[in-house]
């Protein structure tokens, strides 16, 4: 029995939102790593007090002292070694490789008169936020950057009452606004145009802001201009209205602010997908099934979704409680059709499954992957290619054809954790050794990979070398 590491994007939502909420709030089983870590910083940067109650190195309980309104002019004197430095006229922030939290703190900065310049390291320093500059300057935001990309600087206040963005880039552009909307001096609107890429992470955001007292209503542009506004779940599981979000969707929000709360983190499976494929596809004997426990079926992560995509590739998979469990695939999977489109991070673990199915796969409708830690679409085929089976680039995806066994090789992770992950797991249907570089990318968002997957029956020699236990 594996437990899963807490859920990243929770944990980053979460933290903020008790950043933003006057007084004590408590969460539990926060994820302890590399990324969760630059959002503590950006929290403490604005004036959030962050204490640890228990730390076991990859969860943690914590208590944070959260302020009304963001206000970074008390981080002027910290040094540049935890993040943060003080500059004449303004602040630093270096969010290190997270994307998630420069483009929530880019809209959280934008309420302040004073400027505040986001950055981070060089993968993250290529990854564009333009739409979201564009969207915030319309409320009277003085925004800079760098031809659209980090490192950015915003100067507020932020005026404005209705935001557009499209939906089609990124969905922490309408987060960073969702999250923004509750502290303006007026209540606000914020209008997604066009298809909603990654929407299940766009509903985590409103669970997240529900918890937290905020008032958020969504009228579909589709809806007739009698049609109801729906209600945020106010952190209630059985409030389904939100559960889920449509495109071409209007937000409004109140100007409620945030208010103290306590929660509980769940599991992830964006990092339990690489755990269970590996029950999936492991040839190890010893290993009858695979089972990861802390994961709740009934959240509205997106990536619960691996559980259909090993059934229907031929693995048994059952559930009982918040356990789920994998048994081996007998003999080849079956090949898959698959729209990746609100389940990006599945994209490479996916591709791995599907390397040595029997036929030809298909991964469409996820073209967001260009922009991640690396152009994912390009390093998963790189990937599958450098561990000797076939596949090609198309503008959103990748097709598979299915060879019977990878011969294994060297793989280079781009500095993506999520490559990493994958080439990991592609140990188990290579007949030789896949040895990658960068390791330690992996503590971006899950620290305790390396130890997991061991249980999962990976051989691991300093790190990067990863093979069958026959191997």
């Amino acid at each position: 029995m594996i437990t899963a590491p807490p859920s990243k994007s929770y944990t980053h939502r979460t933290i903020f939102a008790a950043a933003l909420a006057p007084g004590k709030s408590v969460i539990r089983n926060c994820l302890v790593s590399e990324d969760t870590l630059s959002t503590i910083r950006a929290a403490e940067s604005f004036g959030a007090s962050v204490v640890s109650l228990r730390n076991d190195g990859c969860s943690a309980d914590l208590e944070i002292s959260g302020v009304p309104f963001p206000d970074f002019s008390g981080s002027s004197d910290l040094s540049g070694s935890d993040g943060v430095s003080g500059r004449s006229g303004g602040i630093s922030v270096d969010c290190g490789n997270s994307g998630t939290t420069l483009r929530l703190l880019t809209g959280i900065a934008s309420l302040c008169a004073e400027p505040v310049t986001i950055t981070g390291d060089a993968s993250l320093q290529k990854r564009p936020v333009l739409p979201l500059l564009r969207s915030l300057e319309s409320g009277g935001v003085s925004c800079l950057s760098k031809n659209g990309f980090p490192p950015v600087t915003v100067c507020g206040p932020n005026a404005g009452t209705v935001f557009r963005i499209p939906g089609n880039v990124s969905s922490q552009f309408i987060t960073s606004l969702l999250m923004t909307a509750p502290l303006l001096k007026n209540d606000s609107s914020v209008i997604v145009s066009g298809m909603i890429s990654s929407k299940p992470y766009i509903d985590i955001t409103l669970r997240v802001m529900g918890t937290a007292g905020a008032s958020v209503f969504r009228k579909d542009s589709h809806e007739s201009p009698q049609g109801s506004l729906h209600e945020s779940p106010q952190g209630s599981p059985q409030e389904s209205s939100l559960r889920t979000v449509s495109d071409d969707a209007v937000f409004r929000i109140r100007h409620s602010g945030y208010r103290p709360f306590e929660q509980t983190i769940p599991g992830d499976f964006s990092s339990a997908a690489f755990l269970l494929t590996a029950g999936a596809v492991s040839k190890d004997e010893r290993l009858s099934s695979l089972s990861v426990s802390g994961l709740d079926l009934s959240d509205v992560q997106g990536d619960k979704k691996i559980t259909d995509i090993l059934r229907d590739a031929g693995a048994p998979v059952t559930a009982a409680g918040n356990t789920v469990s994998v048994r081996k695939i007998c003999g080849r999977p079956g090949s898959l059709d698959l729209d990746m489109g609100n389940i990006p991070d599945l994209f490479p673990v996916t591709a791995v499954l599907l390397s040595t199915a029997d036929g030809k796969s298909r991964l469409y409708g996820a073209p967001q992957l260009r922009f991640k830690e690396s152009d994912r679409i390009a390093a998963v085929v790189d990937m599958i290619r450098s561990l000797g089976g076939k596949a090609e680039e198309t503008n959103d995806g990748c097709i598979i054809e299915g060879v019977p066994e990878l011969s294994g090789g060297f793989v280079r992770s781009r500095g993506d954790h999520r490559i990493l992950m994958a080439a990991a797991i592609a140990s188990l249907v290579s007949s030789g050794p896949v040895i990658t570089d960068d390791p330690e990318c992996c503590r971006i968002s899950y620290p305790g990979f390396i130890e997991d997957i061991r249980k999962a029956g990976i051989s691991v020699v300093r790190g990067s070398s990863f093979s069958r236990p026959e191997q």
